[in-house]
């Protein structure tokens, strides 16, 4: 290699430690927006569920007051769990103690409980649903229900709207209405609606956990350093197959004009994205020093 050559081939060296310093440093800010949105997104769910709990609450045991907060529960859990995942697959040292792998796996068991009982608030709110369902009140009107109660909502896609002898008159449709909840009524269509979210829900958060499983699965392929395995090959199409489900939930979440839970679940998709990110990164560097050797 002559003097000119070797010239161009250290500029291009240098030109690239540049490019891929500058797209590094584009993608933690990209992390930190997306992280920031996560956490502001939390907040205003908290936020919403302790305003029905002051209005609503009544809870006998513990188990029934973390009941008023299934969406709290449920994103704490995905936060705690996008945390760790970003730590050990972008941030842990490969000489990470032992006791700090094993205080990650502590706190991850811990988040992934939290997701569990989130999916088991949701089964035990379909199965409320369903037996409220059975239970059809005497032939009424939203306004008769306004006129012998002080405070009274009508529930539809899960939002709870306030109802006077004023405006009575435009919630809800027909003669069969049902209790939901203390002071909380929906008509027949609203009681479809709801059910069919249950289930919608449960498809969602189940989704999530497979995609988790997945990343779990391809994190230890690649610390066993199996950057060619078949099953991490099939993880990345079942992968993209689960993110597929979450983007045809967005879309029905958008059809039904629940605009801010269709962003919610978008802004999550790319958390989880990143953190995949992360795992392709780490399987290029394997198969470079694999290259090397």
């Amino acid at each position: 290699m002559n003097s000119v050559d070797t010239f161009f081939y250290s500029q291009t060296e240098r030109l690239a430690v540049v490019f891929k310093s500058d797209a590094e440093k584009v993608q933690l800010g990209f992390k930190y927006i997306v992280y920031a949105t996560l956490m502001y997104l939390m907040s205003s769910y908290t936020h919403e569920e302790i305003v029905y709990f002051l209005d609503h609450g009544n809870p006998l045991t513990v188990s029934e007051f973390i009941a008023y907060f299934p969406s709290t529960l449920q994103s704490v859990g995905w936060i705690l769990l996008v945390a760790f995942f970003e730590i050990e697959t972008y941030s842990l040292d490969e000489e990470a103690s032992n006791r700090t792998v094993k205080l990650l796996l502590l706190a991850r068991v811990i988040a992934y409980s939290m997701v569990i009982a989130a999916l088991y608030l949701n089964f035990t709110s379909l199965a409320w649903s369903l037996a409220v369902g059975q239970d059809l009140l005497e032939e009424v009107s939203m306004c008769e229900i306004a006129e012998l109660e002080e405070y009274v909502w009508y529930s539809f896609n899960w939002f709870n709207l306030p109802v006077n002898t004023e405006n009575c008159a435009l919630m809800g449709q027909g003669e069969n209405w049902y209790q939901t909840d203390a002071r909380v009524f929906t008509d027949q269509v609203g009681m479809e609606r709801q059910i069919f979210l249950s289930r919608v829900d449960i498809v969602e958060i189940s989704t999530w956990l497979t995609i988790a499983c997945c990343f779990e699965l391809k994190t230890q392929l690649l610390e066993r350093e199996l950057s060619h395995s078949i099953l991490l090959k099939l993880t990345s199409y079942l992968l993209v197959l689960l993110y597929a489900v979450l983007f045809l939930i967005i879309v029905y979440w958008a059809s039904i004009g629940v605009y801010k839970w269709a962003f919610d679940e978008f802004v999550w998709i790319f958390g989880f994205y990143l953190i995949d990110l992360n795992l392709d990164e780490w399987e290029d560097e394997l198969n470079e020093n694999e290259a090397k050797a």
